[in-house]
């Protein structure tokens, strides 16, 4: 049971601010219930087989996209089955013998199919901390070992100007993927230095699921000469891409068009 505020963790909500820690009577409580008792309240029983199918919906995730008013993409269980699988055995870290560190929020797309759906198809540990706080994530990953995350840049990057003088070990990371905006050369190198493994920039939306390319960890990212911006890598194993003109055309490399996208992650 939690006892004290401090329980909480940072980022206490503020609708608890100014409420004094207490000594409760559990006993004098109605209707509470030990989640432990109901867990081992169920001891020797063999779940129901699932009726679900791939197809069906698993969840409403709503986005704005670019049409400004949020609608909900009709996510299924093989969109998130095929996410979570694919994202991190991509970056060479499939399998249970890893750490996953949650840095995306989970009502985002990201944290929904890449953090929980990675940690449910790969049976891999799964790190969650309150709200985002830079020190107390960077206290997470190095106690955690951590084997990978996945956020925005600006989150890592928050991290690492809250750098103390204690020393911490990242020997643990494999990789740390990263979308949601264009990431300057210079950004990268400073994450790659502060961290010792390179950023894995990477290219999705809530309709796919997530990301649906990045940078293998064994591969350097390319860089756009002209403007400096790194680039999201390539497409993920059944997952294909094109950029074509207004007439569906597919443009030559350089040229700007619209991303036509096929893969299992495609939302209903």
């Amino acid at each position: 049971y939690l006892t004290k505020l401090e329980d909480f963790g940072a980022g206490l909500p503020e609708k608890f601010a100014g409420i004094e820690d207490a000594e409760i009577d559990f006993d004098a409580v109605p209707q509470l219930y030990s989640l432990v008792d109901t867990v081992e309240s169920f001891a020797g029983r063999t779940p129901r087989r699932a009726t679900l199918q791939p197809s069906d919906t698993a969840n409403f995730t709503y986005t704005s996209g670019t049409t400004g008013p949020p609608k909900a993409a009709l996510t299924t269980h093989g969109n998130m089955a095929f996410v979570g699988y694919t994202y991190p055995a991509f970056h060479g870290a499939s399998g249970p013998g890893h750490t996953v560190l949650a840095t995306a929020p989970l009502v985002h797309i990201t944290g929904l199919a890449m953090h929980l759906g990675s940690w449910l198809m790969h049976a891999q540990k799964l790190v969650l901390t309150y709200r985002f706080d830079p020190k107390i994530q960077l206290d997470a990953m190095v106690e955690s070992q951590a084997s990978w995350t996945t956020g925005a840049a600006t989150a890592f990057l928050s991290m690492l100007q809250v750098q103390d003088e204690i020393p911490r070990d990242f020997s643990s990371l494999k990789f740390l993927g990263s979308g949601g905006a264009p990431i300057p050369t210079e950004l990268a190198q400073r994450i790659e230095k502060f961290y010792g493994v390179a950023l894995s920039p990477g290219y999705g939306l809530t309709e796919s699921t997530g990301a649906v390319t990045s940078t293998p960890i064994d591969e350097q990212f390319r860089v756009d000469e002209a403007s400096g911006i790194i680039s999201v890598g390539r497409a993920f194993d059944g997952a294909s891409l094109k950029i074509v003109n207004e007439d569906g055309n597919e443009q030559p490399t350089d040229e700007r068009g619209e991303i036509l996208l096929r893969c299992p992650g495609i939302v209903a």
